[in-house]
């Protein structure tokens, strides 16, 4: 059981100030998870695994904001206060089975969950069954897997933040402000791609994602003054991303080492049940150069770019970004300095919202996001390799991930 609990408190001076006010607000966060599982191997290179799993989620949080009279004493302000009481009953039943051949392998697997929400706040139960199988298999063109084809198919559930789904008004400045929907749905995804690879390292992969109740950001007008524009959290009801993802690395000179990948994809929306499909071709960047020096030195160059992002009437403008980075190493890696800029061109994030009046542009200019230097040292205490599953089942951190927003 994992409880957080997190109280703010803000209190407006009244130094040339047309409005003061105060607010506090309490969010109580609970989380309990029990996993129980059975593996069988069937064979030196087989076997299967069953399992079942139960999540508990709960959520109670409130906000008071009040306002400075005339006459120095608080009013309450119900329009900017709020209070949410959200809890979730997960209980799931899953099965894989693995097989490794000479020339491929095969993954399959099945979840099957049973979901039970309750918004106590709106008096709401949703209860509903879902289904997600999984299968990805691998062919081998050659004995020492030079020339691969990997194919995957997979049906995702992906719930809303808690932040999301937080009734919080969060002002961001005197003409917008953040707020969250306690009415999001969860949004499925249809995942399957296939993918080429050549010489270990060089690969081609074709694929899309298709979204059923997508969660995006929605520019809108206040209902109270249509000057004030915000951003809440809603689903779309199909959203596709067809893409094709490259990756080459290059080594033209025992000193230079050249890495590439570029991801470029296809778009198509449409918001509303009764709407049209809109589409938007996409595109993000990756290159490295890295340059080995003497005396264990190196000098690599990094370089990240994002087209314009698009998310129902709002966006992220494209972005790119610089980077570099002076190494030394000592005893074969083991201790390693590290002199750094990232995004030396202290390139920020922007924001546009289209809404029925006028279009607002929004430029956040965050510490941790802007130019950064750096100045590290590790020490490597060994050396080993980490290697990527698949699983049907979930770990607890995907539902601690929903608390922090990820």
């Amino acid at each position: 059981m994992a409880e957080i609990n997190i109280r703010f408190f803000q209190e407006i001076g009244t130094l040339n100030k047309d409005t003061v006010y105060r607010s506090r607000s309490n969010a109580t966060y609970q989380i309990a998870t029990a996993d129980l599982s059975w593996k069988q191997q069937l064979h030196k290179k087989s076997f299967f695994q069953v399992g079942m799993k139960y999540t508990y989620t709960g959520m109670k949080d409130d906000a008071c904001y009040e306002g400075l009279e005339p006459d120095e004493s608080w009013k309450p302000n119900a329009a900017y206060g709020y209070e949410l009481d959200y809890h979730e009953n997960i209980g799931a039943l899953y099965g894989t089975y693995s097989l490794d051949m000479k020339r491929g392998a095969v993954h399959i697997g099945l979840r099957g969950e049973y979901t039970q929400t309750s918004n106590e706040t709106e008096r709401q139960t949703r209860r509903y069954w879902d289904w997600f199988p999984h299968i990805d298999g691998s062919f081998y063109f050659d004995e020492i897997h030079k020339w691969m084809l990997i194919g995957q198919y997979g049906r995702y559930i992906e719930r809303p933040t808690f932040s999301a789904l937080n009734p919080n008004r969060i002002q961001t400045s005197e003409y917008s402000y953040l707020v969250g929907n306690p009415m999001l749905r969860p949004t499925y995804i249809n995942k399957f791609s296939i993918t080429l690879v050549y010489n270990f390292r060089y690969t081609l992969t074709i694929g899309g994602n298709l979204h059923h109740d997508l969660i995006r950001q929605f520019g809108k007008e206040d209902a109270e003054n249509s000057d004030i524009s915000y951003v809440i959290n809603e689903n779309h009801n199909r959203e596709n991303h067809w893409f094709v993802a490259v990756t080459a690395p290059w080594q033209p000179l025992n000193w230079l080492n050249l890495n590439a990948s570029f991801i470029g994809v296809r778009q198509d929306i449409r918001m509303y049940r009764e709407g049209d499909y809109f589409g938007h071709f996409l595109y993000f960047a990756n290159a490295n150069a890295t340059v080995l020096l003497p005396s264990d030195y190196s000098l690599e160059a990094q370089y990240n770019g994002v087209s314009q992002l698009y998310s129902g009437n709002s966006g992220i403008d494209p972005r790119h970004t610089f980077n570099l980075h002076l190494r030394k190493k000592w005893k074969d890696g083991r201790y390693v300095a590290t002199l750094g800029v990232d995004n030396i061109f202290n390139r920020y994030n922007s924001y546009f919202s289209n809404v029925p009046s006028y279009s607002s542009q929004n430029r956040f200019e965050l510490a941790s996001s802007g130019r950064l230097m750096k100045l590290t040292f590790t020490w490597n205490f060994n050396h080993g390799k980490k290697s990527g599953t698949v699983t049907v089942e979930k770990k607890s951190a995907s539902e601690r991930s929903r608390i922090e927003g990820k």
